[in-house]
């Protein structure tokens, strides 16, 4: 069902994206973490511990602010290149006149959005380990953690890729397709963004409620941190029920999209506008 040469031409098309969009996560890891250490040495210079600030950064600039964005960004972007551009300008006519039929060529793309996503998230994860191995003292036992933490952002990820991906299936301009997709987008972030930064800024806002208007409030984040006593910070016991249904949620949504978008895909009736 998978055509290697189109997944090799479908990944040469997008491996820039994959790379600005690894590089854009490092570095938004990277300066997230770098700004909250500064900031933890100075609140709390006696005892010299910094995974509290590093947590709290991490949280709320990297896992609710630019992670969401650029897998938005990445899920809009391989939609456009790979879907909507191939019907719009004809591409898709010029695939058929080879043996490939429509769901061999839909899936050929899809599988190359996937590998381009898991690139961009394990480079992601790798450098997560590298930065809190070296910056963290407990790094142990937040490890667990960490990775069931970013497991869930990444589920969320994919969701959001499967929707754009759905979504650029049912549009033939690609014009139209990608303003309705963007902003779909933009008030999903827009609205985790601000009960993010409500939640922790004042817990009785009442901007805490739009986060179950974004799919990104099923983002399960296990870095909250009791309160500190003696400079120092502990983490909250792990609501490990709710990592075990809000993933698998994730994950089962995202592959009902992405069959709807090959279902979609393979029966709607193009047409063609051959340049």
């Amino acid at each position: 069902m998978i055509n290697r040469g189109l997944l090799k031409y479908s990944l040469k098309r997008i491996w820039i994206l994959i790379l600005v969009c690894g590089l854009a996560l490092a570095f938004a890891l990277v300066a997230g973490i770098s700004g909250s250490n500064s900031f933890a040495d100075n609140r709390n210079n006696s005892s010299g511990i910094t995974i509290t600030g590093t947590a709290v950064d991490f949280r709320e600039y990297f896992l609710h602010t630019f992670a969401p964005l650029i897998f938005i960004v990445y899920g809009l972007t391989v939609t456009i290149i790979l879907v909507m551009e191939e019907v719009n300008d004809g591409a898709l006519e010029s695939w058929l006149t080879t043996p490939l039929s429509r769901g061999q060529i839909f899936l050929t793309r899809t599988l190359s959005a996937i590998m381009g996503y898991l690139l961009i998230v394990v480079f992601n994860f790798l450098v997560q380990l590298i930065l809190f191995g070296a910056l963290l003292r407990d790094f142990k036992e937040t490890f667990s953690v960490l990775v069931l933490t970013d497991l869930s952002l990444y589920m969320s990820g994919f969701l959001t890729l499967a929707i754009t991906w759905i979504l650029g299936t049912l549009f033939k301009n690609v014009l139209v397709g990608s303003l309705v997709i963007s902003a779909l987008m933009a008030l999903f972030w827009i609205a985790t963004l601000l009960s993010t930064f409500a939640l922790t800024s004042n817990p009785d806002s009442s901007f805490k409620i739009l986060r179950y208007f974004t799919i990104f409030s099923l983002v399960n984040d296990g870095f909250w941190y009791q309160e500190a006593t003696n400079g120092l910070a502990k983490l909250m016991p792990i609501k490990a029920l709710d990592f075990a249904w809000q993933i698998p949620t994730m994950l089962v949504s995202g592959n009902v999209l992405l069959y709807g978008g090959y279902k979609i895909f393979n029966y709607q009736s193009f047409s063609f506008n051959v340049k």
